[in-house]
C-alpha cells in the first residue's frame, strides 16, 4: 500500500514544481481513496507544509464538508510548521506573521486559507493550490445534499484559482454516491 503514497507524493511534487515554475496545467486531480486511508495526512496537512518549505509564497485553500474538518487539517499542519524538528530544519525560510486557524500567512506572502463548504468568505479568496478534502458530507448523501455540494464548487470554488492555466484544484475524497463531486466531475469534465 506504501507505492500508492509514494505515487501520490510524487505528482504532489510535481505539480507544486511545475506552479512555482508558472508552467500551464495539464488538468486538475481526483484522488478517490478509502476512509481512514491517510490521504487527508498526505495531502490537506503534510502536503501545503512541503509546498512552503519549496515556495513559502504560495497560497493555498482547504475546503472540507465543514469548518471544523478543515481546521482540524490546518492546525495539524500548523503544529508541524510551529513544531521544534521543522523549526530546528526549516525555520530561516519563513515566519508566521498570522497563525489563525482557518487564515495563517508567512513572511514570503504564502497563507493558508481554511474553509466549510457552507463558508460565505470563500468568494473573497483566491489561492494557486485549492485542495478539495471529502467536501461531501456524510450527513447529507441525499439527492439534494450531493446537488448543493456540487453547485458550490462549480459556483463558487471553481474560479477561485488565480490562474486558471497553472493553478490546479486536487479533489481528495472518498466516494460515498455514483453522483458525488467526484463523479460529477467525471462525468461532465473528465478532460479538466
Amino acid at each position: 500500500f506504501i507505492w500508492i503514497y509514494e505515487y501520490l507524493a510524487d505528482i504532489l511534487q510535481q505539480e507544486a514544481e511545475r506552479i512555482t515554475k508558472k508552467e500551464p496545467k495539464k488538468g486538475n486531480w481526483i484522488i478517490n481513496l478509502p476512509f481512514r486511508s491517510g490521504k487527508s495526512t498526505l495531502i490537506s496537512q503534510l502536503f501545503p507544509v512541503w509546498c512552503w518549505i519549496h515556495n513559502p509564497s504560495l497560497k493555498i485553500m482547504c475546503v472540507s464538508s465543514n469548518q471544523n474538518l478543515a481546521n482540524r487539517h490546518a492546525e495539524m499542519s500548523l503544529n508541524f510548521i510551529k513544531g521544534l524538528w521543522f523549526k530546528n530544519l526549516f525555520g530561516d525560510l519563513f515566519h508566521l506573521t498570522n497563525d489563525a486557524i482557518s487564515d495563517y500567512s508567512n513572511n514570503k506572502g504564502g497563507c493558508r486559507l481554511s474553509f466549510g463548504m457552507n463558508s460565505k468568505d470563500i468568494l473573497g479568496s483566491g489561492s494557486s493550490i485549492i485542495l478539495l478534502d471529502d467536501p461531501q458530507s456524510t450527513d447529507d448523501l441525499t439527492p439534494l445534499g450531493i446537488k448543493l455540494t456540487v453547485n458550490k464548487f462549480t459556483d463558487k470554488i471553481y474560479s477561485r484559482l488565480n490562474d486558471s492555466k497553472v493553478d490546479i484544484h486536487i479533489l481528495v475524497q472518498q466516494r460515498l454516491h455514483q453522483q458525488d463531486l467526484s463523479g460529477y466531475l467525471l462525468e461532465n469534465n473528465a478532460d479538466n
